[in-house]
């Protein structure tokens, strides 16, 4: 008995654990390439906050993935509290050619959210290029499509579409994926909210190149600030999962 709630404990506190930093710094030309802003996409919200039920807010910390910013974990704070809780809701675009899907990409880095059921536990959901392929030479991947109707902003379940019967989780201080139940508060998320003080916008709006490329003005909102990456970073050539030609 003891030893069962010794382990529980110790799962409890992985579950907790705040993402630390993984590099100083981003490889500024691998990025670019690697996270790439799809001009032509059809966006249903620009730089929103992506909402827990309990009110707190999603975001990225761009040196907390790799040198390019790819394998970058979701966590989860107090909402307006921290950078990188912009959020764009792609329906349709380069990376996303599927009626009823949406792409969640990142306003600060571009990159898509992802879930692959090959890395362990707590360590499956994560920010990767859009299309699946580490290098942004991919096109569309079911781990990065989410079950959306096109334009509600919630409360709703984040179902990925390479795993029938899971959805997104807000348990802890990081996203994560668990079995679907009807009604869990964890599973609940809502779009909506100026990002960090910015415009954020439904149906339309500007969004700056999370690499760097400066602010973004648009129809009716304005883009999170680029920021400049530099620096250099160890090779990472994997890939998304379930990529789909």
């Amino acid at each position: 008995m003891h030893s069962l709630l010794l382990i529980a404990l110790s799962v409890g506190l992985v579950a907790a654990q705040p993402a630390r930093r993984a590099v100083k710094e981003l490889n500024q030309e691998a990025t670019n390439e690697a996270q790439q802003r799809d001009g032509s996409a059809t966006r249903a919200f620009s730089n929103v906050q992506i909402q827990t039920s309990d009110g707190q807010c999603l975001f990225v910390d761009k040196l907390s993935g790799d040198f390019r910013a790819n394998l970058t974990p979701v966590q989860i704070a107090t909402c307006g509290s921290t950078d990188g809780q912009g959020w764009d809701i792609i329906t349709s675009g380069k990376h996303n050619d599927q009626k009823g899907k949406a792409l969640i990409v990142s306003t600060l880095t571009q990159a898509c959210l992802n879930f692959d059921p090959r890395r362990k536990a707590g360590d499956q959901v994560n920010l990767f290029s859009c299309g699946g392929r580490a290098d942004g030479g991919g096109e569309v991947t079911n781990s990065q499509l989410f079950q959306f109707d096109g334009a509600a902003a919630g409360p709703l379940s984040l179902v990925p579409g390479n795993a029938e019967g899971e959805c997104l989780s807000s348990k802890g201080q990081r996203l994560d994926a668990a079995q679907c139940v009807n009604g869990s508060g964890d599973q609940s998320f809502t779009f909506g909210g100026a990002a960090n003080g910015r415009n954020g916008t439904q149906n339309g709006g500007g969004n700056g190149n999370g690499n760097g490329n400066g602010n973004g003005n648009g129809n009716g909102g304005n883009g999170n600030n680029g920021s400049g990456n530099n620096g250099n970073g160890g090779p990472n050539n994997g890939d998304g999962c379930n990529r789909k030609k």
